[in-house]
């Protein structure tokens, strides 16, 4: 959705090129205590969302920050895909956060991805403080509208040309 202009989300990456590797779906956020050392909220293992993902091919990121006020929803309806599209395992968000966290907004602010287990879509919210992360987990159809003067980040797949 590069050339669209989006209500609730502008392009910051443009045309970085930020590679998430091959991933084998087995790193799970609820046993990454190295990586999320301020936490890892406990409704990972409460909604059974502890479950490995598929394997994935290396692929290209996309961050985006918020320009408007926006639920999940719309900030992921507002890409203009399929969300199975705009999903990530859990082991390319981990791997994202360890590789790319220039990407990530820091203060304590909102970075937000989409995935799904088994058919219920869900949103990590990885925050970072002092330069240690942390993660929250959402359902997609929370309904709090996020303030967009916090510049929270969506983080997604770049979509194939």
């Amino acid at each position: 959705m590069e050339g669209k202009q989006n209500e609730f989300l502008q392009l910051i990456s443009k045309n970085e090129e930020i590679i998430i590797d091959a991933c084998d779906g087995t790193h799970l956020f609820a046993d990454a205590k190295e990586t999320f050392k301020l936490g890892i909220h406990g409704d990972f293992k409460n909604w059974d969302i502890n479950k490995p993902g598929k394997s994935t091919q290396k692929i290209t990121a996309q961050v985006h920050e918020m320009m408007k006020g926006a639920t999940f929803a719309q900030m992921f309806d507002s890409l203009g895909t399929d969300l199975d599209k705009l999903c990530l395992t859990q082991h390319q968000i981990k791997t994202f956060c360890e590789v790319h966290k220039n990407w990530l907004r820091t203060g304590g602010y909102g970075n937000f991805f989409l995935f799904k287990v088994d058919s219920q879509f869900f949103v990590a919210r990885v925050y970072v403080e002092s330069g240690d992360l942390g993660v929250d987990v959402y359902l997609l159809e929370f309904g709090y509208a996020w303030d967009a003067k916090n510049a929270h980040r969506v983080i997604v797949p770049k979509p194939s040309s």
